[in-house]
């Protein structure tokens, strides 16, 4: 890979200077960008405070150039009907609907990088990607915090689906599908300051990525939300109403009496970071007819994802925060599992046992015993003989992981627990667990001590975690 083209520090830099300045910058890197592609380029207008302000710094260098906008079906009405008040632009459409691409692929959620690894960390759960979720993993040791997603590994447990497929379905196909067919290159109104990737991006390339796989022209990249707002009020330019009117805010610096982002409605992206009233919240006043259409299952509708996530400014929480440790006796645990476990039955005895309570309700129990192999028998080992919920969300990570705790202040040096083999151990993984081996399956019956099984006899999944550290331990794992 080439060096980077700028640093963190060009981008402060260049962020600090005056509107003036940037203006000057701007215009050049577009006259570069139009002149090196002989005018074959167009905007990228999504009706929002950014494209608006791109546009007319286009247009003024060069107003035949056209605009394309993407009708996904997910924008509010008011920036459909401010896109059509502008001349010369090209109006595309996906070929798949929100509800297609969420039914095929799962929602957008808490951001793009962490939608990407939670996809693929459920396809292959024991790969580099499914490391990212697991504390002290050796991906987060070597890259430290910033790539880590060990706070978001209870979405991994979740039976809803999520994935970072959509933007790149109902947005980038049809751009892409536009650039191939007339040969036209992007001019695009991002900021460098919006997200972490497109900070990247520009320290990659600067603001005209003429090396790029695809190539785009970001002239605005080293611009401020404040540099915008300034832009649009002292050259008068309309905005889509739905931002409301731009304003001095109480502690000096510009704002909307609106929205202040026009994105996708269904979008999650950034939600858990936003505070009451969060952007779901908002739409419920402003919009009801299409916070119903947004939240109602029969649109692919996001109310599920919604609650479960708990968009309110703290991503968890939700259920976790309310689980409560309870103890129990042999005789309740057995009844609990008696009840509803699908394929074991009670155990005779254990070494302890946890149960997990949700508002006063036992909705889990966990229990351990000695290792049932008298291979791993060793006196320092104990196994999780039986797992069973209510299927109340987070309760198999929490008793996984309080089990584990218990064990090692008792002084285990690991603890194990099989789980069958189609089964994506999720779970274990987010209570820090690691897949050790893959039995052969089969019955403990033998002749000379004949034994009757009611559980299944299919190859199962071993999954150890290390309560107390030593160099046997180290080896086991390499």
């Amino acid at each position: 890979m080439s060096e980077n083209k700028h640093t963190s520090y060009d981008l402060a830099q260049m962020q600090s200077l005056p509107l003036e300045a940037k203006i000057r910058m701007s215009q050049r890197r577009i006259r570069e960008w139009y002149e090196h592609w002989d005018g074959e380029v167009y905007v990228s207008f999504s009706g929002g405070k950014d494209s608006t302000v791109l546009l007319h710094l286009v247009r003024e260098l060069y107003p035949e150039v056209p605009a394309v906008f993407v009708d996904t079906g997910l924008e509010y009405p008011e920036i459909k009907q401010f896109v059509r008040s502008f001349e010369n632009v090209i109006i595309l459409r996906p070929k798949m609907s929100f509800k297609q691409v969420i039914e095929k692929y799962g929602y957008p959620v808490i951001s793009k990088e962490v939608s990407h690894d939670i996809y693929y960390a459920r396809r292959v759960p024991n790969g580099k990607v499914a490391s990212k979720f697991v504390r002290n993993s050796p991906v987060n040791q070597k890259y430290g915090n910033r790539y880590s997603r060990q706070k978001y590994a209870f979405l991994l447990d979740t039976d809803i689906p999520i994935s970072h497929h959509c933007c790149d379905v109902l947005k980038k196909s049809p751009i892409k599908a536009f650039e191939k067919s007339t040969g036209k290159r992007a001019i695009l109104g991002s900021l460098a300051s919006e997200s972490h990737l497109r900070k990247v991006k520009w320290e990659q390339y600067g603001c005209n990525a003429f090396s790029a796989k695809r190539p785009v022209s970001n002239p605005l990249s080293f611009w401020t939300e404040q540099d915008i707002l300034t832009y649009l009020l002292l050259n008068r330019l309309a905005i889509a109403e739905v931002y409301g009117e731009i304003v001095i805010e109480e502690k000096g610096g510009l704002g909307t009496t609106g929205v202040n982002r026009t994105g996708c409605v269904f979008c999650m992206f950034g939600a858990h970071l936003e505070p009451h009233p969060n952007r779901f919240e908002r739409l419920k006043i402003t919009h009801p007819q299409l916070w119903d259409y947004c939240m109602k299952p029969r649109s692919g509708g996001v109310s599920a994802c919604v609650r479960y996530v708990g968009f309110a400014g703290s991503v968890r929480v939700m259920t976790m925060k309310h689980l409560k440790a309870v103890p129990l006796e042999l005789s309740q645990a057995n009844a609990f599992v008696a009840s509803l476990h699908r394929h074991h039955e009670p155990v005779h005895r254990d070494k302890f046992r946890i149960g997990c309570a949700f508002d006063g309700k036992l909705v889990g129990v966990v229990q351990i015993a000695r290792p049932v192999s008298r291979f791993l028998d060793d006196g320092e080992t104990v196994e999780v003989v039986r797992l069973c919920t209510d299927g109340t969300k987070d309760v198999c990570s929490f008793l996984y992981a309080k089990a584990a705790r218990i064990a090692k202040e008792m002084g285990y040096r690991r603890i194990i627990t099989y789980i069958l083999y189609d089964e994506p151990g999720t779970s274990l993984i987010a209570a820090g667990w690691y897949q050790d081996s893959v039995t052969n399956g089969g019955e403990w019956t033998r002749p000379s001590r004949p034994r009757t099984t009611t559980a299944p006899t299919v190859p199962k999944k071993r999954y150890v975690k290390i309560l107390q550290e030593d160099t046997d331990d180290i080896h086991l794992r390499l």
